[in-house]
């Protein structure tokens, strides 16, 4: 079922994105990427959507209320219609992640995320950003700062294929690998 709903939330995705990806602006995209988040944390909301006794418009109407707040309304209307009739809202969820992902792809843009032990300054995110940018040379980044107390005064920038971090956290890790040696850690 995972591989189907995956082929099919991709076909959904390159579909939308051949008629929409000019309109998604880095707002947009930072607006998908926030109901993107809602939906792995809040899955439960979905239960009304799979009642049988809601028509389409309803579930619609419900589904709008969210895409209002998010300011998708306008943008993501046909894919959730077009979800609805063929009944698979459950689809919602993959095909948003795809969209990001072939969007991204399309525009060879890497998804970045930045850990750093404690709020940093506009100023200093803009020299990680720089700096990252190093890091995945001749490619535009999207950096999503996080605040990673597990770091030990340190910074993590975290891709789909990359890891670098430079904190005490992984200094101290090394330091108990070298004396505690490979089987006891």
């Amino acid at each position: 079922m995972v591989a189907q709903e995956l082929f099919l939330s991709k076909r959904y995705a390159q579909a939308f994105l051949s008629l929409y990806d000019e309109k998604i602006t880095p707002k947009v995209l930072d607006s998908l990427c926030d109901l993107l988040s809602f939906l792995k944390r809040r899955r439960p909301s979905f239960v009304l959507l799979f009642c049988p006794t809601l028509s389409i418009e309803q579930k619609l109407a419900l589904l709008q209320k969210g895409l209002e707040y998010y300011n998708l309304a306008d943008f993501l209307t046909p894919i959730v219609t077009l979800l609805l009739n063929h009944k698979r809202i459950e689809l919602a969820k993959p095909v948003l992640e795809q969209i990001i992902r072939l969007h991204h792809n399309l525009h060879e843009v890497i998804p970045v995320v930045m850990g750093t032990s404690h709020e940093i300054s506009d100023q200093e995110k803009k020299e990680l950003t720089v700096f990252a940018q190093s890091l995945f040379k001749a490619t535009t980044i999207r950096p999503t700062f996080v605040v990673q107390k597990e770091l030990i005064s340190g910074i993590r920038i975290k891709s789909e294929n990359v890891l670098w971090e430079r904190s005490l956290a992984s200094v101290l890790d090394s330091v108990k690998q070298t004396l505690l040696g490979p089987a006891q850690s």
